[in-house]
């Protein structure tokens, strides 16, 4: 006969797995976050800097390149729930 634990201990071992399970996807979804940020990041640096070399430091590419965060955060914000 198999030996069984009593019903409060495997509540609190059912607990404690359900807690890590809950970790581990905070975890991804705050993983998935920091990519999504380094990625637009990168992308927003790299397309600015060839946007103004292309243009050759042009006043408006100039302003462009300032203006750009600001358009690129709003995108973030309307695309949030995509």
């Amino acid at each position: 006969m198999a030996y069984e634990s009593s019903g409060p201990d495997r509540r609190m071992e059912l607990i404690d797995v359900i807690g890590r399970v809950r970790n581990r996807w905070r975890l991804k979804l705050a993983l998935r976050g920091a990519v999504i940020v380094v990625a637009g990041t990168l992308t927003a640096l790299l397309l600015s800097a060839s946007s103004l070399e292309a243009l050759r430091f042009s006043p408006t590419a100039s302003r462009s390149w300032c203006s750009e965060p600001w358009s690129g955060l709003a995108w973030c914000c309307l695309c949030d729930g995509a």
